[in-house]
């Protein structure tokens, strides 16, 4: 009788298989980096709407949350742009809209309503502010919010029909450097957010 049959033996891949293998993976990989990018940006958009929602609520039942310096969270310094006191003016709002702060933090910081600067997103400065006749000196940390991002949760959920007026509080001149530096590339606030270089407080 003969031996048993020899066994064959066949390589399971070849270098063209491995390699189609590679570009499949790659373009699966990039298509659930696409998905996921999409279902990120879906819930920074609700939990911008929170937020909105959130502070339009709260402005209706106190409006002097927004816009009466020393007392609020954010004042409008410039059309463009409210002054917003760090960390009260993000605690506030994370109760207001029922998130972390640090969600409602990141949040802002991503969707670029609340400017940064750098690659480490840098957005609290550290500025002396004045409001008041006579007026009053504050050094506070600050970072700024766009005007209309705030504005709109007031207009949906707060009442309000227009946007609200710049406020009596300016930014010390002696800042201006600082914030035009941190505004290096966008539309930095106009003149009138800041003091007079020589003001003495």
């Amino acid at each position: 009788m003969s031996g048993p049959a020899p066994i064959i033996r066949f390589k399971p891949c070849m270098p063209h298989l491995r390699m189609w293998g590679r570009a499949a993976d790659a373009r699966f990989g990039n298509a659930k980096k696409a998905f996921l990018l999409q279902v990120k940006m879906k819930d920074y958009a609700e939990i911008l709407n929170q937020i909105q929602k959130g502070l339009g609520k709260a402005y209706k039942r106190l409006n002097a949350v927004l816009n009466v310096p020393g007392t609020s969270v954010a004042v409008k310094i410039d059309p463009h742009y409210y002054l917003a006191v760090m960390p009260g003016f993000v605690k506030h709002l994370a109760k207001w809209s029922g998130r972390l702060p640090n969600t409602i933090e990141e949040t802002l910081l991503r969707s670029g309503n609340m400017p940064s600067a750098g690659t480490e997103r840098r957005h609290i400065l550290p500025l002396a502010v004045l409001w008041g006749e006579p007026p009053e000196r504050r050094d506070i940390k600050a970072a700024f919010v766009l005007a209309d991002f705030l504005e709109a949760g007031l207009r949906m959920y707060g009442g309000e029909t227009s946007p609200l007026p710049v406020s009596t509080l300016v930014i010390h001149g002696k800042d201006r450097d600082a914030v035009l530096s941190f505004f290096e590339g966008k539309t930095p606030p106009g003149g009138p957010a800041f003091s007079s270089v020589g003001c003495n407080l």
